[in-house]
């Protein structure tokens, strides 16, 4: 919070002092089916700026909330050669308790076709604290039609 790199706006570091998050809540962890895509199309993704970064559709992941079969798609920066996946989601609480563009998980290609995905871990994108980072916008497909009532809350 303090370092130059910092999101947060110099003019708020020295009154900082910490994060929101949603209390934790094991009802927002899943056993995900996690189904691998062969050849997934390119994303071009919209952003808060005109910048456009380009990611791979790798995966889609499924798991049931409120009895609702629900699936976020999942995807790797075109370059990346790690495991990691790149989830950018919205739900109910966006622009009410949560940023209103949406949140972020961070995820990893599992070994089998079972994942954990932990909303407990779901964090804001850096432009929620300062307008000047280039930030991904979800997509239509990845808008949640429940509350995930976890992970970090709105900043502002």
């Amino acid at each position: 919070m303090l370092s130059e790199d910092s999101p947060i706006e110099k003019s708020e570091r020295k009154n900082f002092i910490s994060l929101n998050y949603f209390n934790q809540d094991s009802t927002y962890v899943f056993n995900a089916n996690y189904e691998s895509i062969f050849n997934g199309s390119i994303v071009e993704f919209a952003t808060n700026t005109d910048r456009k970064p380009v990611y791979i559709h790798t995966a889609n992941v499924t798991f049931t909330l409120e009895k609702s079969l629900l699936t976020l798609k999942a995807y790797r920066a075109q370059n990346s050669t790690d495991s990691s996946l790149f989830v950018p989601f919205n739900d109910l609480t966006n622009g009410v308790e949560t940023y209103k563009s949406g949140r972020y998980l961070n995820l990893y290609i599992p070994d089998n076709g079972a994942i954990v995905v932990d909303f407990n871990l779901a964090y804001n994108p850096y432009c929620a604290y300062d307008k000047k980072y280039s930030c991904p916008i979800p997509p239509v497909e990845n808008r949640l039609n429940v509350k995930i009532k976890a992970g970090e809350k709105k900043y502002h």
